[in-house]
């Protein structure tokens, strides 16, 4: 993933145009769901903003453009979860064993935002668990 951040800031630095529209895609991809697993905008983001801090950004619109993307990713998946999470207990794994989403739910009803922080870090170091 470190090369493909690489080349992707290459990019960045050689079409300083596209800087913005590549910022939000990586905030995108970093708060849409599942695509988050398997995509790391956290260095791209990281590195943009070394790039701001060189003077090669905007620092403001590169500010909006992480915001853009972070929040259409989030709205998107909570749409999609909202519209279609009545289905996830006739898919698989929850058709064979419903207690996983039952017990899933009721984590987070009992800790909240809390409860998001713990599954993202679990998804991040899960030998750590």
């Amino acid at each position: 993933m470190d090369h493909l951040a690489t080349q992707i800031l290459a990019v960045i630095k050689a079409n300083p145009g596209w800087a913005m529209f590549m910022i939000g895609l990586a905030a995108f991809g970093e708060s849409f769901m599942f695509l988050s697993l398997l995509f790391s905008g956290t260095a791209i983001l990281v590195a943009a903003g070394t790039l701001v801090s060189a003077g090669i950004l905007n620092p403001v619109s590169s500010v909006i453009a992480g915001i853009v993307g972070a929040v259409l990713g989030d709205s998107i998946s909570f749409w999609l979860g909202d519209k279609f999470g009545p289905f996830l207990p006739k898919i698989w794994p929850f058709e064979k064993r419903p207690e996983l989403l039952t017990n899933g739910i009721g984590f987070f009803e009992r800790y909240g935002g809390s409860s998001v922080r713990a599954g993202s870090s679990y998804a991040a170091f899960p030998s750590a668990y």
